[in-house]
C-alpha cells in the first residue's frame, strides 16, 4: 500500500497555471485500486493545511490492457499552491506512473511533473491495555507484535488512545493518574511530555491536522467537563458539558468538538476557538431523554456527525454540522434482527464513505455505505467469535478494520480485510483488558 504525492507552486504572473491534467498508468500485471485527491494548500495556515476539492476512486487494469490508464483533464486550479495525492492498494512500489501537467489560462502547457513515490502507508497500530497499563504495538504489514509493550506509569489505567494526521505522537488518557501519556511514533518510545487532562479522563481526542491540543472528558456525573490541554503552551481550559459525558470527536472543518452526554440524551457542540458550548442537541424530545448516546464520530470532510445511541436500537443518528441539525437516522437494515441491534462503537473510513458499527448486544460489526443512506448495508457482517467487540477502528488506507475483543486474559485483536471480506485467520493476543486502538498517520 503506497502513496504518491506532489505539492507545487502555480502562481507566476500572467503565465500562472489555471488548469491541471492528471495521467495515471498501471505498470503492473495486476489490477490496482487508486484513491485520487486534488487539493489546494492554504499557506497561511501552514504548508500541510490542505483543502481537498476533488476525490475519485478508480481501479486501473493491468498494464497494456484496456483501462490500464486514467486521464483527468482540464481541472481548474484556484490558489497559489496545488497538491495531488494518490494512494494505492498495491503491495509493490512504483506500480503507478503518474504525471501532473499544469496549463496556463490559454490551456498552454507550462510544466510537466512526475508524481514521486512518497512512501508506504502508516505502519503501526497502537492498542491501549487498561488492565496492565501498557500500549501494544502491531506492525500493520506483517500483522506481528513489535517488541515489548510500552509500559505506562503504574496505575495509569489508560481508557483511550488517539493521534492526528500530521502528528508524530500518540496520546493516552490515564484515568488512574489524572493525566495523559505521550508516545513518540518514530521510535515507539514513551516521551517525557505528561498531559494535564483533569480528573479521571475517560475519553480523549486531539485537533486535526497537527495535534497541537488534546481534549479529554472528565466524567464527574452529573457535572461532566472537557479539559483542553495546549501542547505548545502547557495551558489548560475547562468546559462544562452535559450529564455523564462519554465520547468526544473533533470537527476540523468547523473547529468544533462534539460530545455525547449519555444520561442527558444530548450532544454538546463546543466552539474550538473560544471553548464555549454553542449548541446542545437532544436526540429525542424532552430533556433529559432516554436516547443514551454512547459514541460518536465526525466524518473526515466535516459535514456530518454519526452517533451510536443505546436507547435508539437499529439505527445511527446523524447531525448535519453546517447548521447543527438532526437528520433522519440511518437504518442499520430492514431485517427483524437488525432492529434490535444496539450500536456501541463507530469508526469511519477516511474517504467519508464507509461507517463501521460495533454492537453491544451482538458479536458482530456492520458496515454502512453512508453515501447512500437509503440502502446502506455494504459487506457481510463481521462476526466476532468471542462476543461483542470492545472497540473498532478502520485503518487510514481504509483496507482493514481492527476489532478489539476484550474478554479477560484471552483478549485479542481481530483484523478484517476489506478486499477479501474475511477476518485474518490468527487473532493477535493483547495485554490485559485492551480498550481502544489508534493508528499512526506518518508515511514511512
Amino acid at each position: 500500500m503506497y502513496v504518491y504525492q506532489l505539492n507545487t507552486h502555480v502562481a507566476s504572473g500572467d503565465d500562472r497555471a489555471y488548469w491541471a491534467d492528471l495521467q495515471l498508468l498501471n505498470q503492473s500485471n495486476e489490477p490496482v485500486e487508486t484513491h485520487i485527491q486534488l487539493y489546494n494548500l492554504n499557506t497561511p495556515a501552514g504548508p500541510s493545511k490542505a483543502n481537498v476539492y476533488y476525490q475519485h476512486i478508480i481501479v486501473l487494469q493491468p498494464f497494456a490492457t484496456e483501462d490500464s490508464c486514467f486521464n483527468l483533464l482540464n481541472t481548474p486550479i484556484t490558489g497559489d499552491y496545488i497538491g495531488v495525492k494518490i494512494t494505492t492498494n498495491s503491495e509493490q512500489p512504483n506500480t503507478i506512473f503518474a504525471t501532473f501537467t499544469l496549463k496556463n489560462k490559454l490551456a498552454t502547457v507550462r510544466k510537466h511533473h512526475h508524481i514521486p513515490l512518497c512512501g508506504r502507508f502508516p505502519k503501526y497500530a497502537y492498542i491501549a491495555n487498561s488492565g496492565d497499563d501498557t500500549v501494544l504495538i502491531i506492525d500493520r504489514y506483517t500483522h506481528q507484535i513489535v517488541g515489548n509493550p510500552i509500559q505506562l506509569p503504574q496505575h495509569a489505567v489508560p481508557l483511550d488512545i488517539v493521534t492526528s494526521k500530521y502528528s508524530t505522537f500518540v496520546y493516552t488518557s490515564n484515568s488512574g493518574t489524572d493525566n495523559g501519556s505521550t508516545i513518540y511514533t518514530r521510535g515507539n518510545q514513551l516521551w517525557p511530555l505528561t498531559l494535564d487532562l483533569g480528573l479521571e479522563p475517560i475519553a480523549i481526542e486531539t485537533d486535526e491536522p497537527y495535534g497541537l491540543r488534546v481534549f479529554a472528558i472528565n466524567n464527574n456525573s452529573p457535572a461532566s467537563t472537557v479539559t483542553v490541554f495546549d501542547i505548545v503552551s502547557g495551558n489548560t481550559a475547562t468546559i462544562p458539558v452535559g450529564d455523564n459525558a462519554v465520547a468526544i470527536s473533533f470537527n476540523e472543518t468547523h473547529n468544533r468538538l462534539y460530545v455525547a452526554n449519555q444520561d442527558e440524551g444530548t450532544i454538546s457542540v463546543i466552539d474550538g476557538a473560544n471553548y464555549s458550548v454553542i449548541a446542545t442537541i437532544p436526540l429525542l424530545p424532552g430533556s433529559p431523554n432516554n436516547s443514551a448516546p454512547v459514541d460518536l464520530v465526525c466524518s473526515p470532510d466535516g459535514r456530518y456527525v454519526y452517533i451510536a445511541a443505546r436507547g435508539l436500537p437499529g439505527e445511527i443518528q446523524v447531525i448535519e454540522t453546517e447548521s447543527n441539525t438532526l437528520l433522519s437516522p440511518i437504518i442499520l437494515d430492514y431485517s427483524p434482527d437488525s432492529s434490535t441491534y444496539i450500536p456501541r462503537r463507530l469508526s469511519i473510513s477516511y474517504d467519508n464513505a464507509i461507517l463501521y458499527v460495533a454492537m453491544s448486544n451482538y458479536n458482530r460489526v456492520v458496515s454502512l455505505n453512508v453515501k447512500s443512506p437509503a440502502s446502506p448495508r455494504l459487506f457481510p457482517d463481521i462476526i466476532v467469535p468471542s462476543g461483542p467487540p470492545e472497540d473498532i477502528c478502520v485503518t487510514p488506507d481504509g483496507w482493514e478494520v481492527y476489532i478489539v475483543s476484550s474478554w479477560g486474559f484471552e483478549s485479542t485483536i481481530l483484523i478484517w480485510d476489506r478486499r477479501t471480506n474475511k477476518v485474518q485467520p490468527l487473532p493477535l493476543p493483547t495485554g490485559f483488558q485492551p480498550i481502544r486502538v489508534a493508528f499512526s498517520h506518518i508515511i514511512v
